[in-house]
C-alpha cells in the first residue's frame, strides 16, 4: 500500500493525468488522515484541499498539468463544475481561518493576549530555546504580548475576509500568512501543517487573484479591440 501511494503522489508531484490521479490523490490523502496514529490538522485540510482539487480538474483531459495549448475547449458544464471547485476552494480558505479566528475568541487566554507565553512554556510543545528566549523577550514587554495574540487573531480575521479584499491588499494578507505559517512550523515543529496550509494560500488566496486580474486585463483588452464582426454590424 505505501508503495501505490508513494507511485501515486510522485505521479500528482510530476502532474501527470491531472483528470485522474486527483482523484487517487484525494484517496490517498483521506486514507492517511484516517488511519494516521498522529491526527494532524494539516492532514484534514490536505485531504480537504485534494477533494476540492477534483473537482476542479474534472474531466481534465491533458497529459500533464504543464501543457495548455493541447487542451480542448471547455463545454459550459465542463466550466461551471470546474468553477465550482474553485469557488470552494476559496470557501474552505475562509472557513479554516474563520474557524481558528472565531474558536479563539471563547479562550480566555487568547481574550487576555496571554496564550502564546503558555503555548511556549508547555512542555510538549516548548520550541527550541533559542526561539523561546526570542519569544519571550517579545512577550517581556505589553506591546510585544498584545502584537502576539492580537496580531494572530487580526490575521486571522483577514485570512477569513480576504476573498473580498482588492487584489493588492489580498497579495500582502498572503505574504503575512506565508511568513506566519513559516514562524509556526519553526516554533514549534509542525512543517506537515505548513505545507498544507501553503496549499490553502496558494489555492484560495493567490491563484483565484491571479486569475481575476488576467480577467480584468482580458477584459480591458477586448474594450479597447472590440470584435470588429459586432462595429462591423454597427454595435
Amino acid at each position: 500500500a505505501k508503495i501505490i501511494a508513494v507511485v501515486i503522489l510522485v505521479a500528482v508531484v510530476v502532474g501527470l493525468l491531472p483528470g485522474l490521479t486527483t482523484w487517487l490523490h484525494a484517496w490517498v490523502a483521506w486514507s492517511f488522515q484516517i488511519s494516521s496514529p498522529i491526527p494532524d490538522g494539516g492532514d484534514q485540510v490536505g485531504a480537504m484541499v485534494a477533494t476540492w482539487l477534483c473537482i476542479l480538474y474534472f474531466a481534465d483531459t491533458r497529459l500533464t498539468h504543464w501543457s495548455y495549448r493541447s487542451t480542448p475547449p471547455i463545454q459550459p458544464v465542463r466550466s461551471m463544475i470546474r468553477y465550482s471547485g474553485s469557488s470552494l476552494l476559496i470557501l474552505q480558505t475562509a472557513v479554516i481561518y474563520g474557524h481558528a479566528f472565531i474558536a479563539k475568541l471563547s479562550v480566555p487566554e487568547w481574550t487576555n493576549a496571554t496564550s502564546l507565553w503558555y503555548w511556549i512554556q508547555h512542555p510538549a510543545f516548548r520550541p527550541p530555546q533559542f526561539i523561546t528566549e526570542i519569544l519571550s523577550f517579545i512577550s517581556s514587554s505589553w506591546i510585544g504580548t498584545i502584537g502576539q495574540n492580537y496580531g494572530t487573531l487580526v490575521l486571522e480575521a483577514s485570512l477569513m475576509l480576504v476573498f473580498l479584499m482588492p487584489r493588492r491588499a489580498a497579495a500582502i494578507v498572503a505574504v503575512i500568512a506565508v511568513v506566519f505559517h513559516i514562524g509556526i512550523a519553526l516554533t514549534f515543529g509542525l512543517w506537515s501543517f505548513f505545507c498544507s496550509m501553503l496549499c490553502v494560500v496558494i489555492l484560495g488566496i493567490i491563484v483565484p487573484h491571479t486569475n481575476r486580474l488576467a480577467l480584468e486585463a482580458k477584459f480591458a483588452n477586448s474594450t479597447k479591440n472590440p470584435d470588429p464582426r459586432i462595429t462591423q454590424n454597427g454595435g
